[in-house]
């Protein structure tokens, strides 16, 4: 039977639909970065390996090698079993993204929603946790969790307000806790990203600038 093309269907990054726990294999498209102020960063891209959304793309997890934010660098590293005291050559952080290319973590995702620039009031998906890839446990959606939308104005819908409303009391009924974003001991803002970052405009010699503020990356 011919194949018939479809353009639609290639357009985009095919992004993943629903939160959840995901088993991801780190993207050869993952990059070290410098921040606005300086700061050696990396972006790192994951795909899917298993589950109702394979083969979709989870893009610009951010990391930053400062006092306040570095931790998150080496809870990857830890998960992924690097030895203490390893050290990792390269300019910035170029010589930690080249030892993670390729590597199997399983992720926890949820949604963000960008608060300004030009995509303010959309959602992006959120890592809020790694954990050991186990082969036998398959990634899991949380289906009662799409992506939210925005209206005209950038507001996220009554409709979502509603939906999210409901997942949180359906989960805090179930467990008797508090409700699902609290329980999963995930990431803060301030955790995700240290303090707020100010511009540098040749911060990565030899490299790509980057100019948008590591607290307004969509992940």
């Amino acid at each position: 039977m011919a194949y018939t093309h479809n353009k639609a269907n290639g357009e985009g990054n095919r992004s993943i639909e629903l939160a959840g726990s995901y088993n991801v294999r780190i993207l050869e498209t993952s990059e070290a970065t410098y921040s606005q102020q300086g700061n050696p960063s990396m972006n790192l891209n994951y795909q899917v390996l298993d589950g109702s959304q394979a083969g979709r793309v989870i893009s610009f997890d951010s990391f930053t090698d400062t006092q306040n934010s570095n931790w998150k660098i080496d809870r990857i590293l830890n998960v992924i079993n690097f030895p203490d005291g390893q050290s990792f050559q390269g300019e910035g952080l170029s010589g930690v993204v080249q030892a993670l290319i390729g590597k199997t973590i399983r992720i926890t995702t949820d949604w963000e929603q960008r608060t300004q620039g030009k995509n303010a009031g959309k959602w992006y998906p959120n890592v809020t946790d790694y954990a050991v890839y186990q082969q036998n446990n398959v990634s899991e959606t949380f289906n009662d969790k799409p992506r939210p939308q925005e209206n005209s104005a950038g507001q996220v819908t009554k409709a979502n307000d509603d939906a999210f409303a409901n997942y949180n009391n359906q989960k805090q009924q179930t467990t008797g806790t508090q409700p699902a974003q609290n329980q999963q001991q995930g990431f803060t803002t301030n955790q995700m990203y240290g303090s707020g970052q100010a511009a540098s405009a040749n911060a990565f010699p030899g490299g790509q600038p980057v100019d948008i503020p590591d607290d307004q990356l969509p992940f």
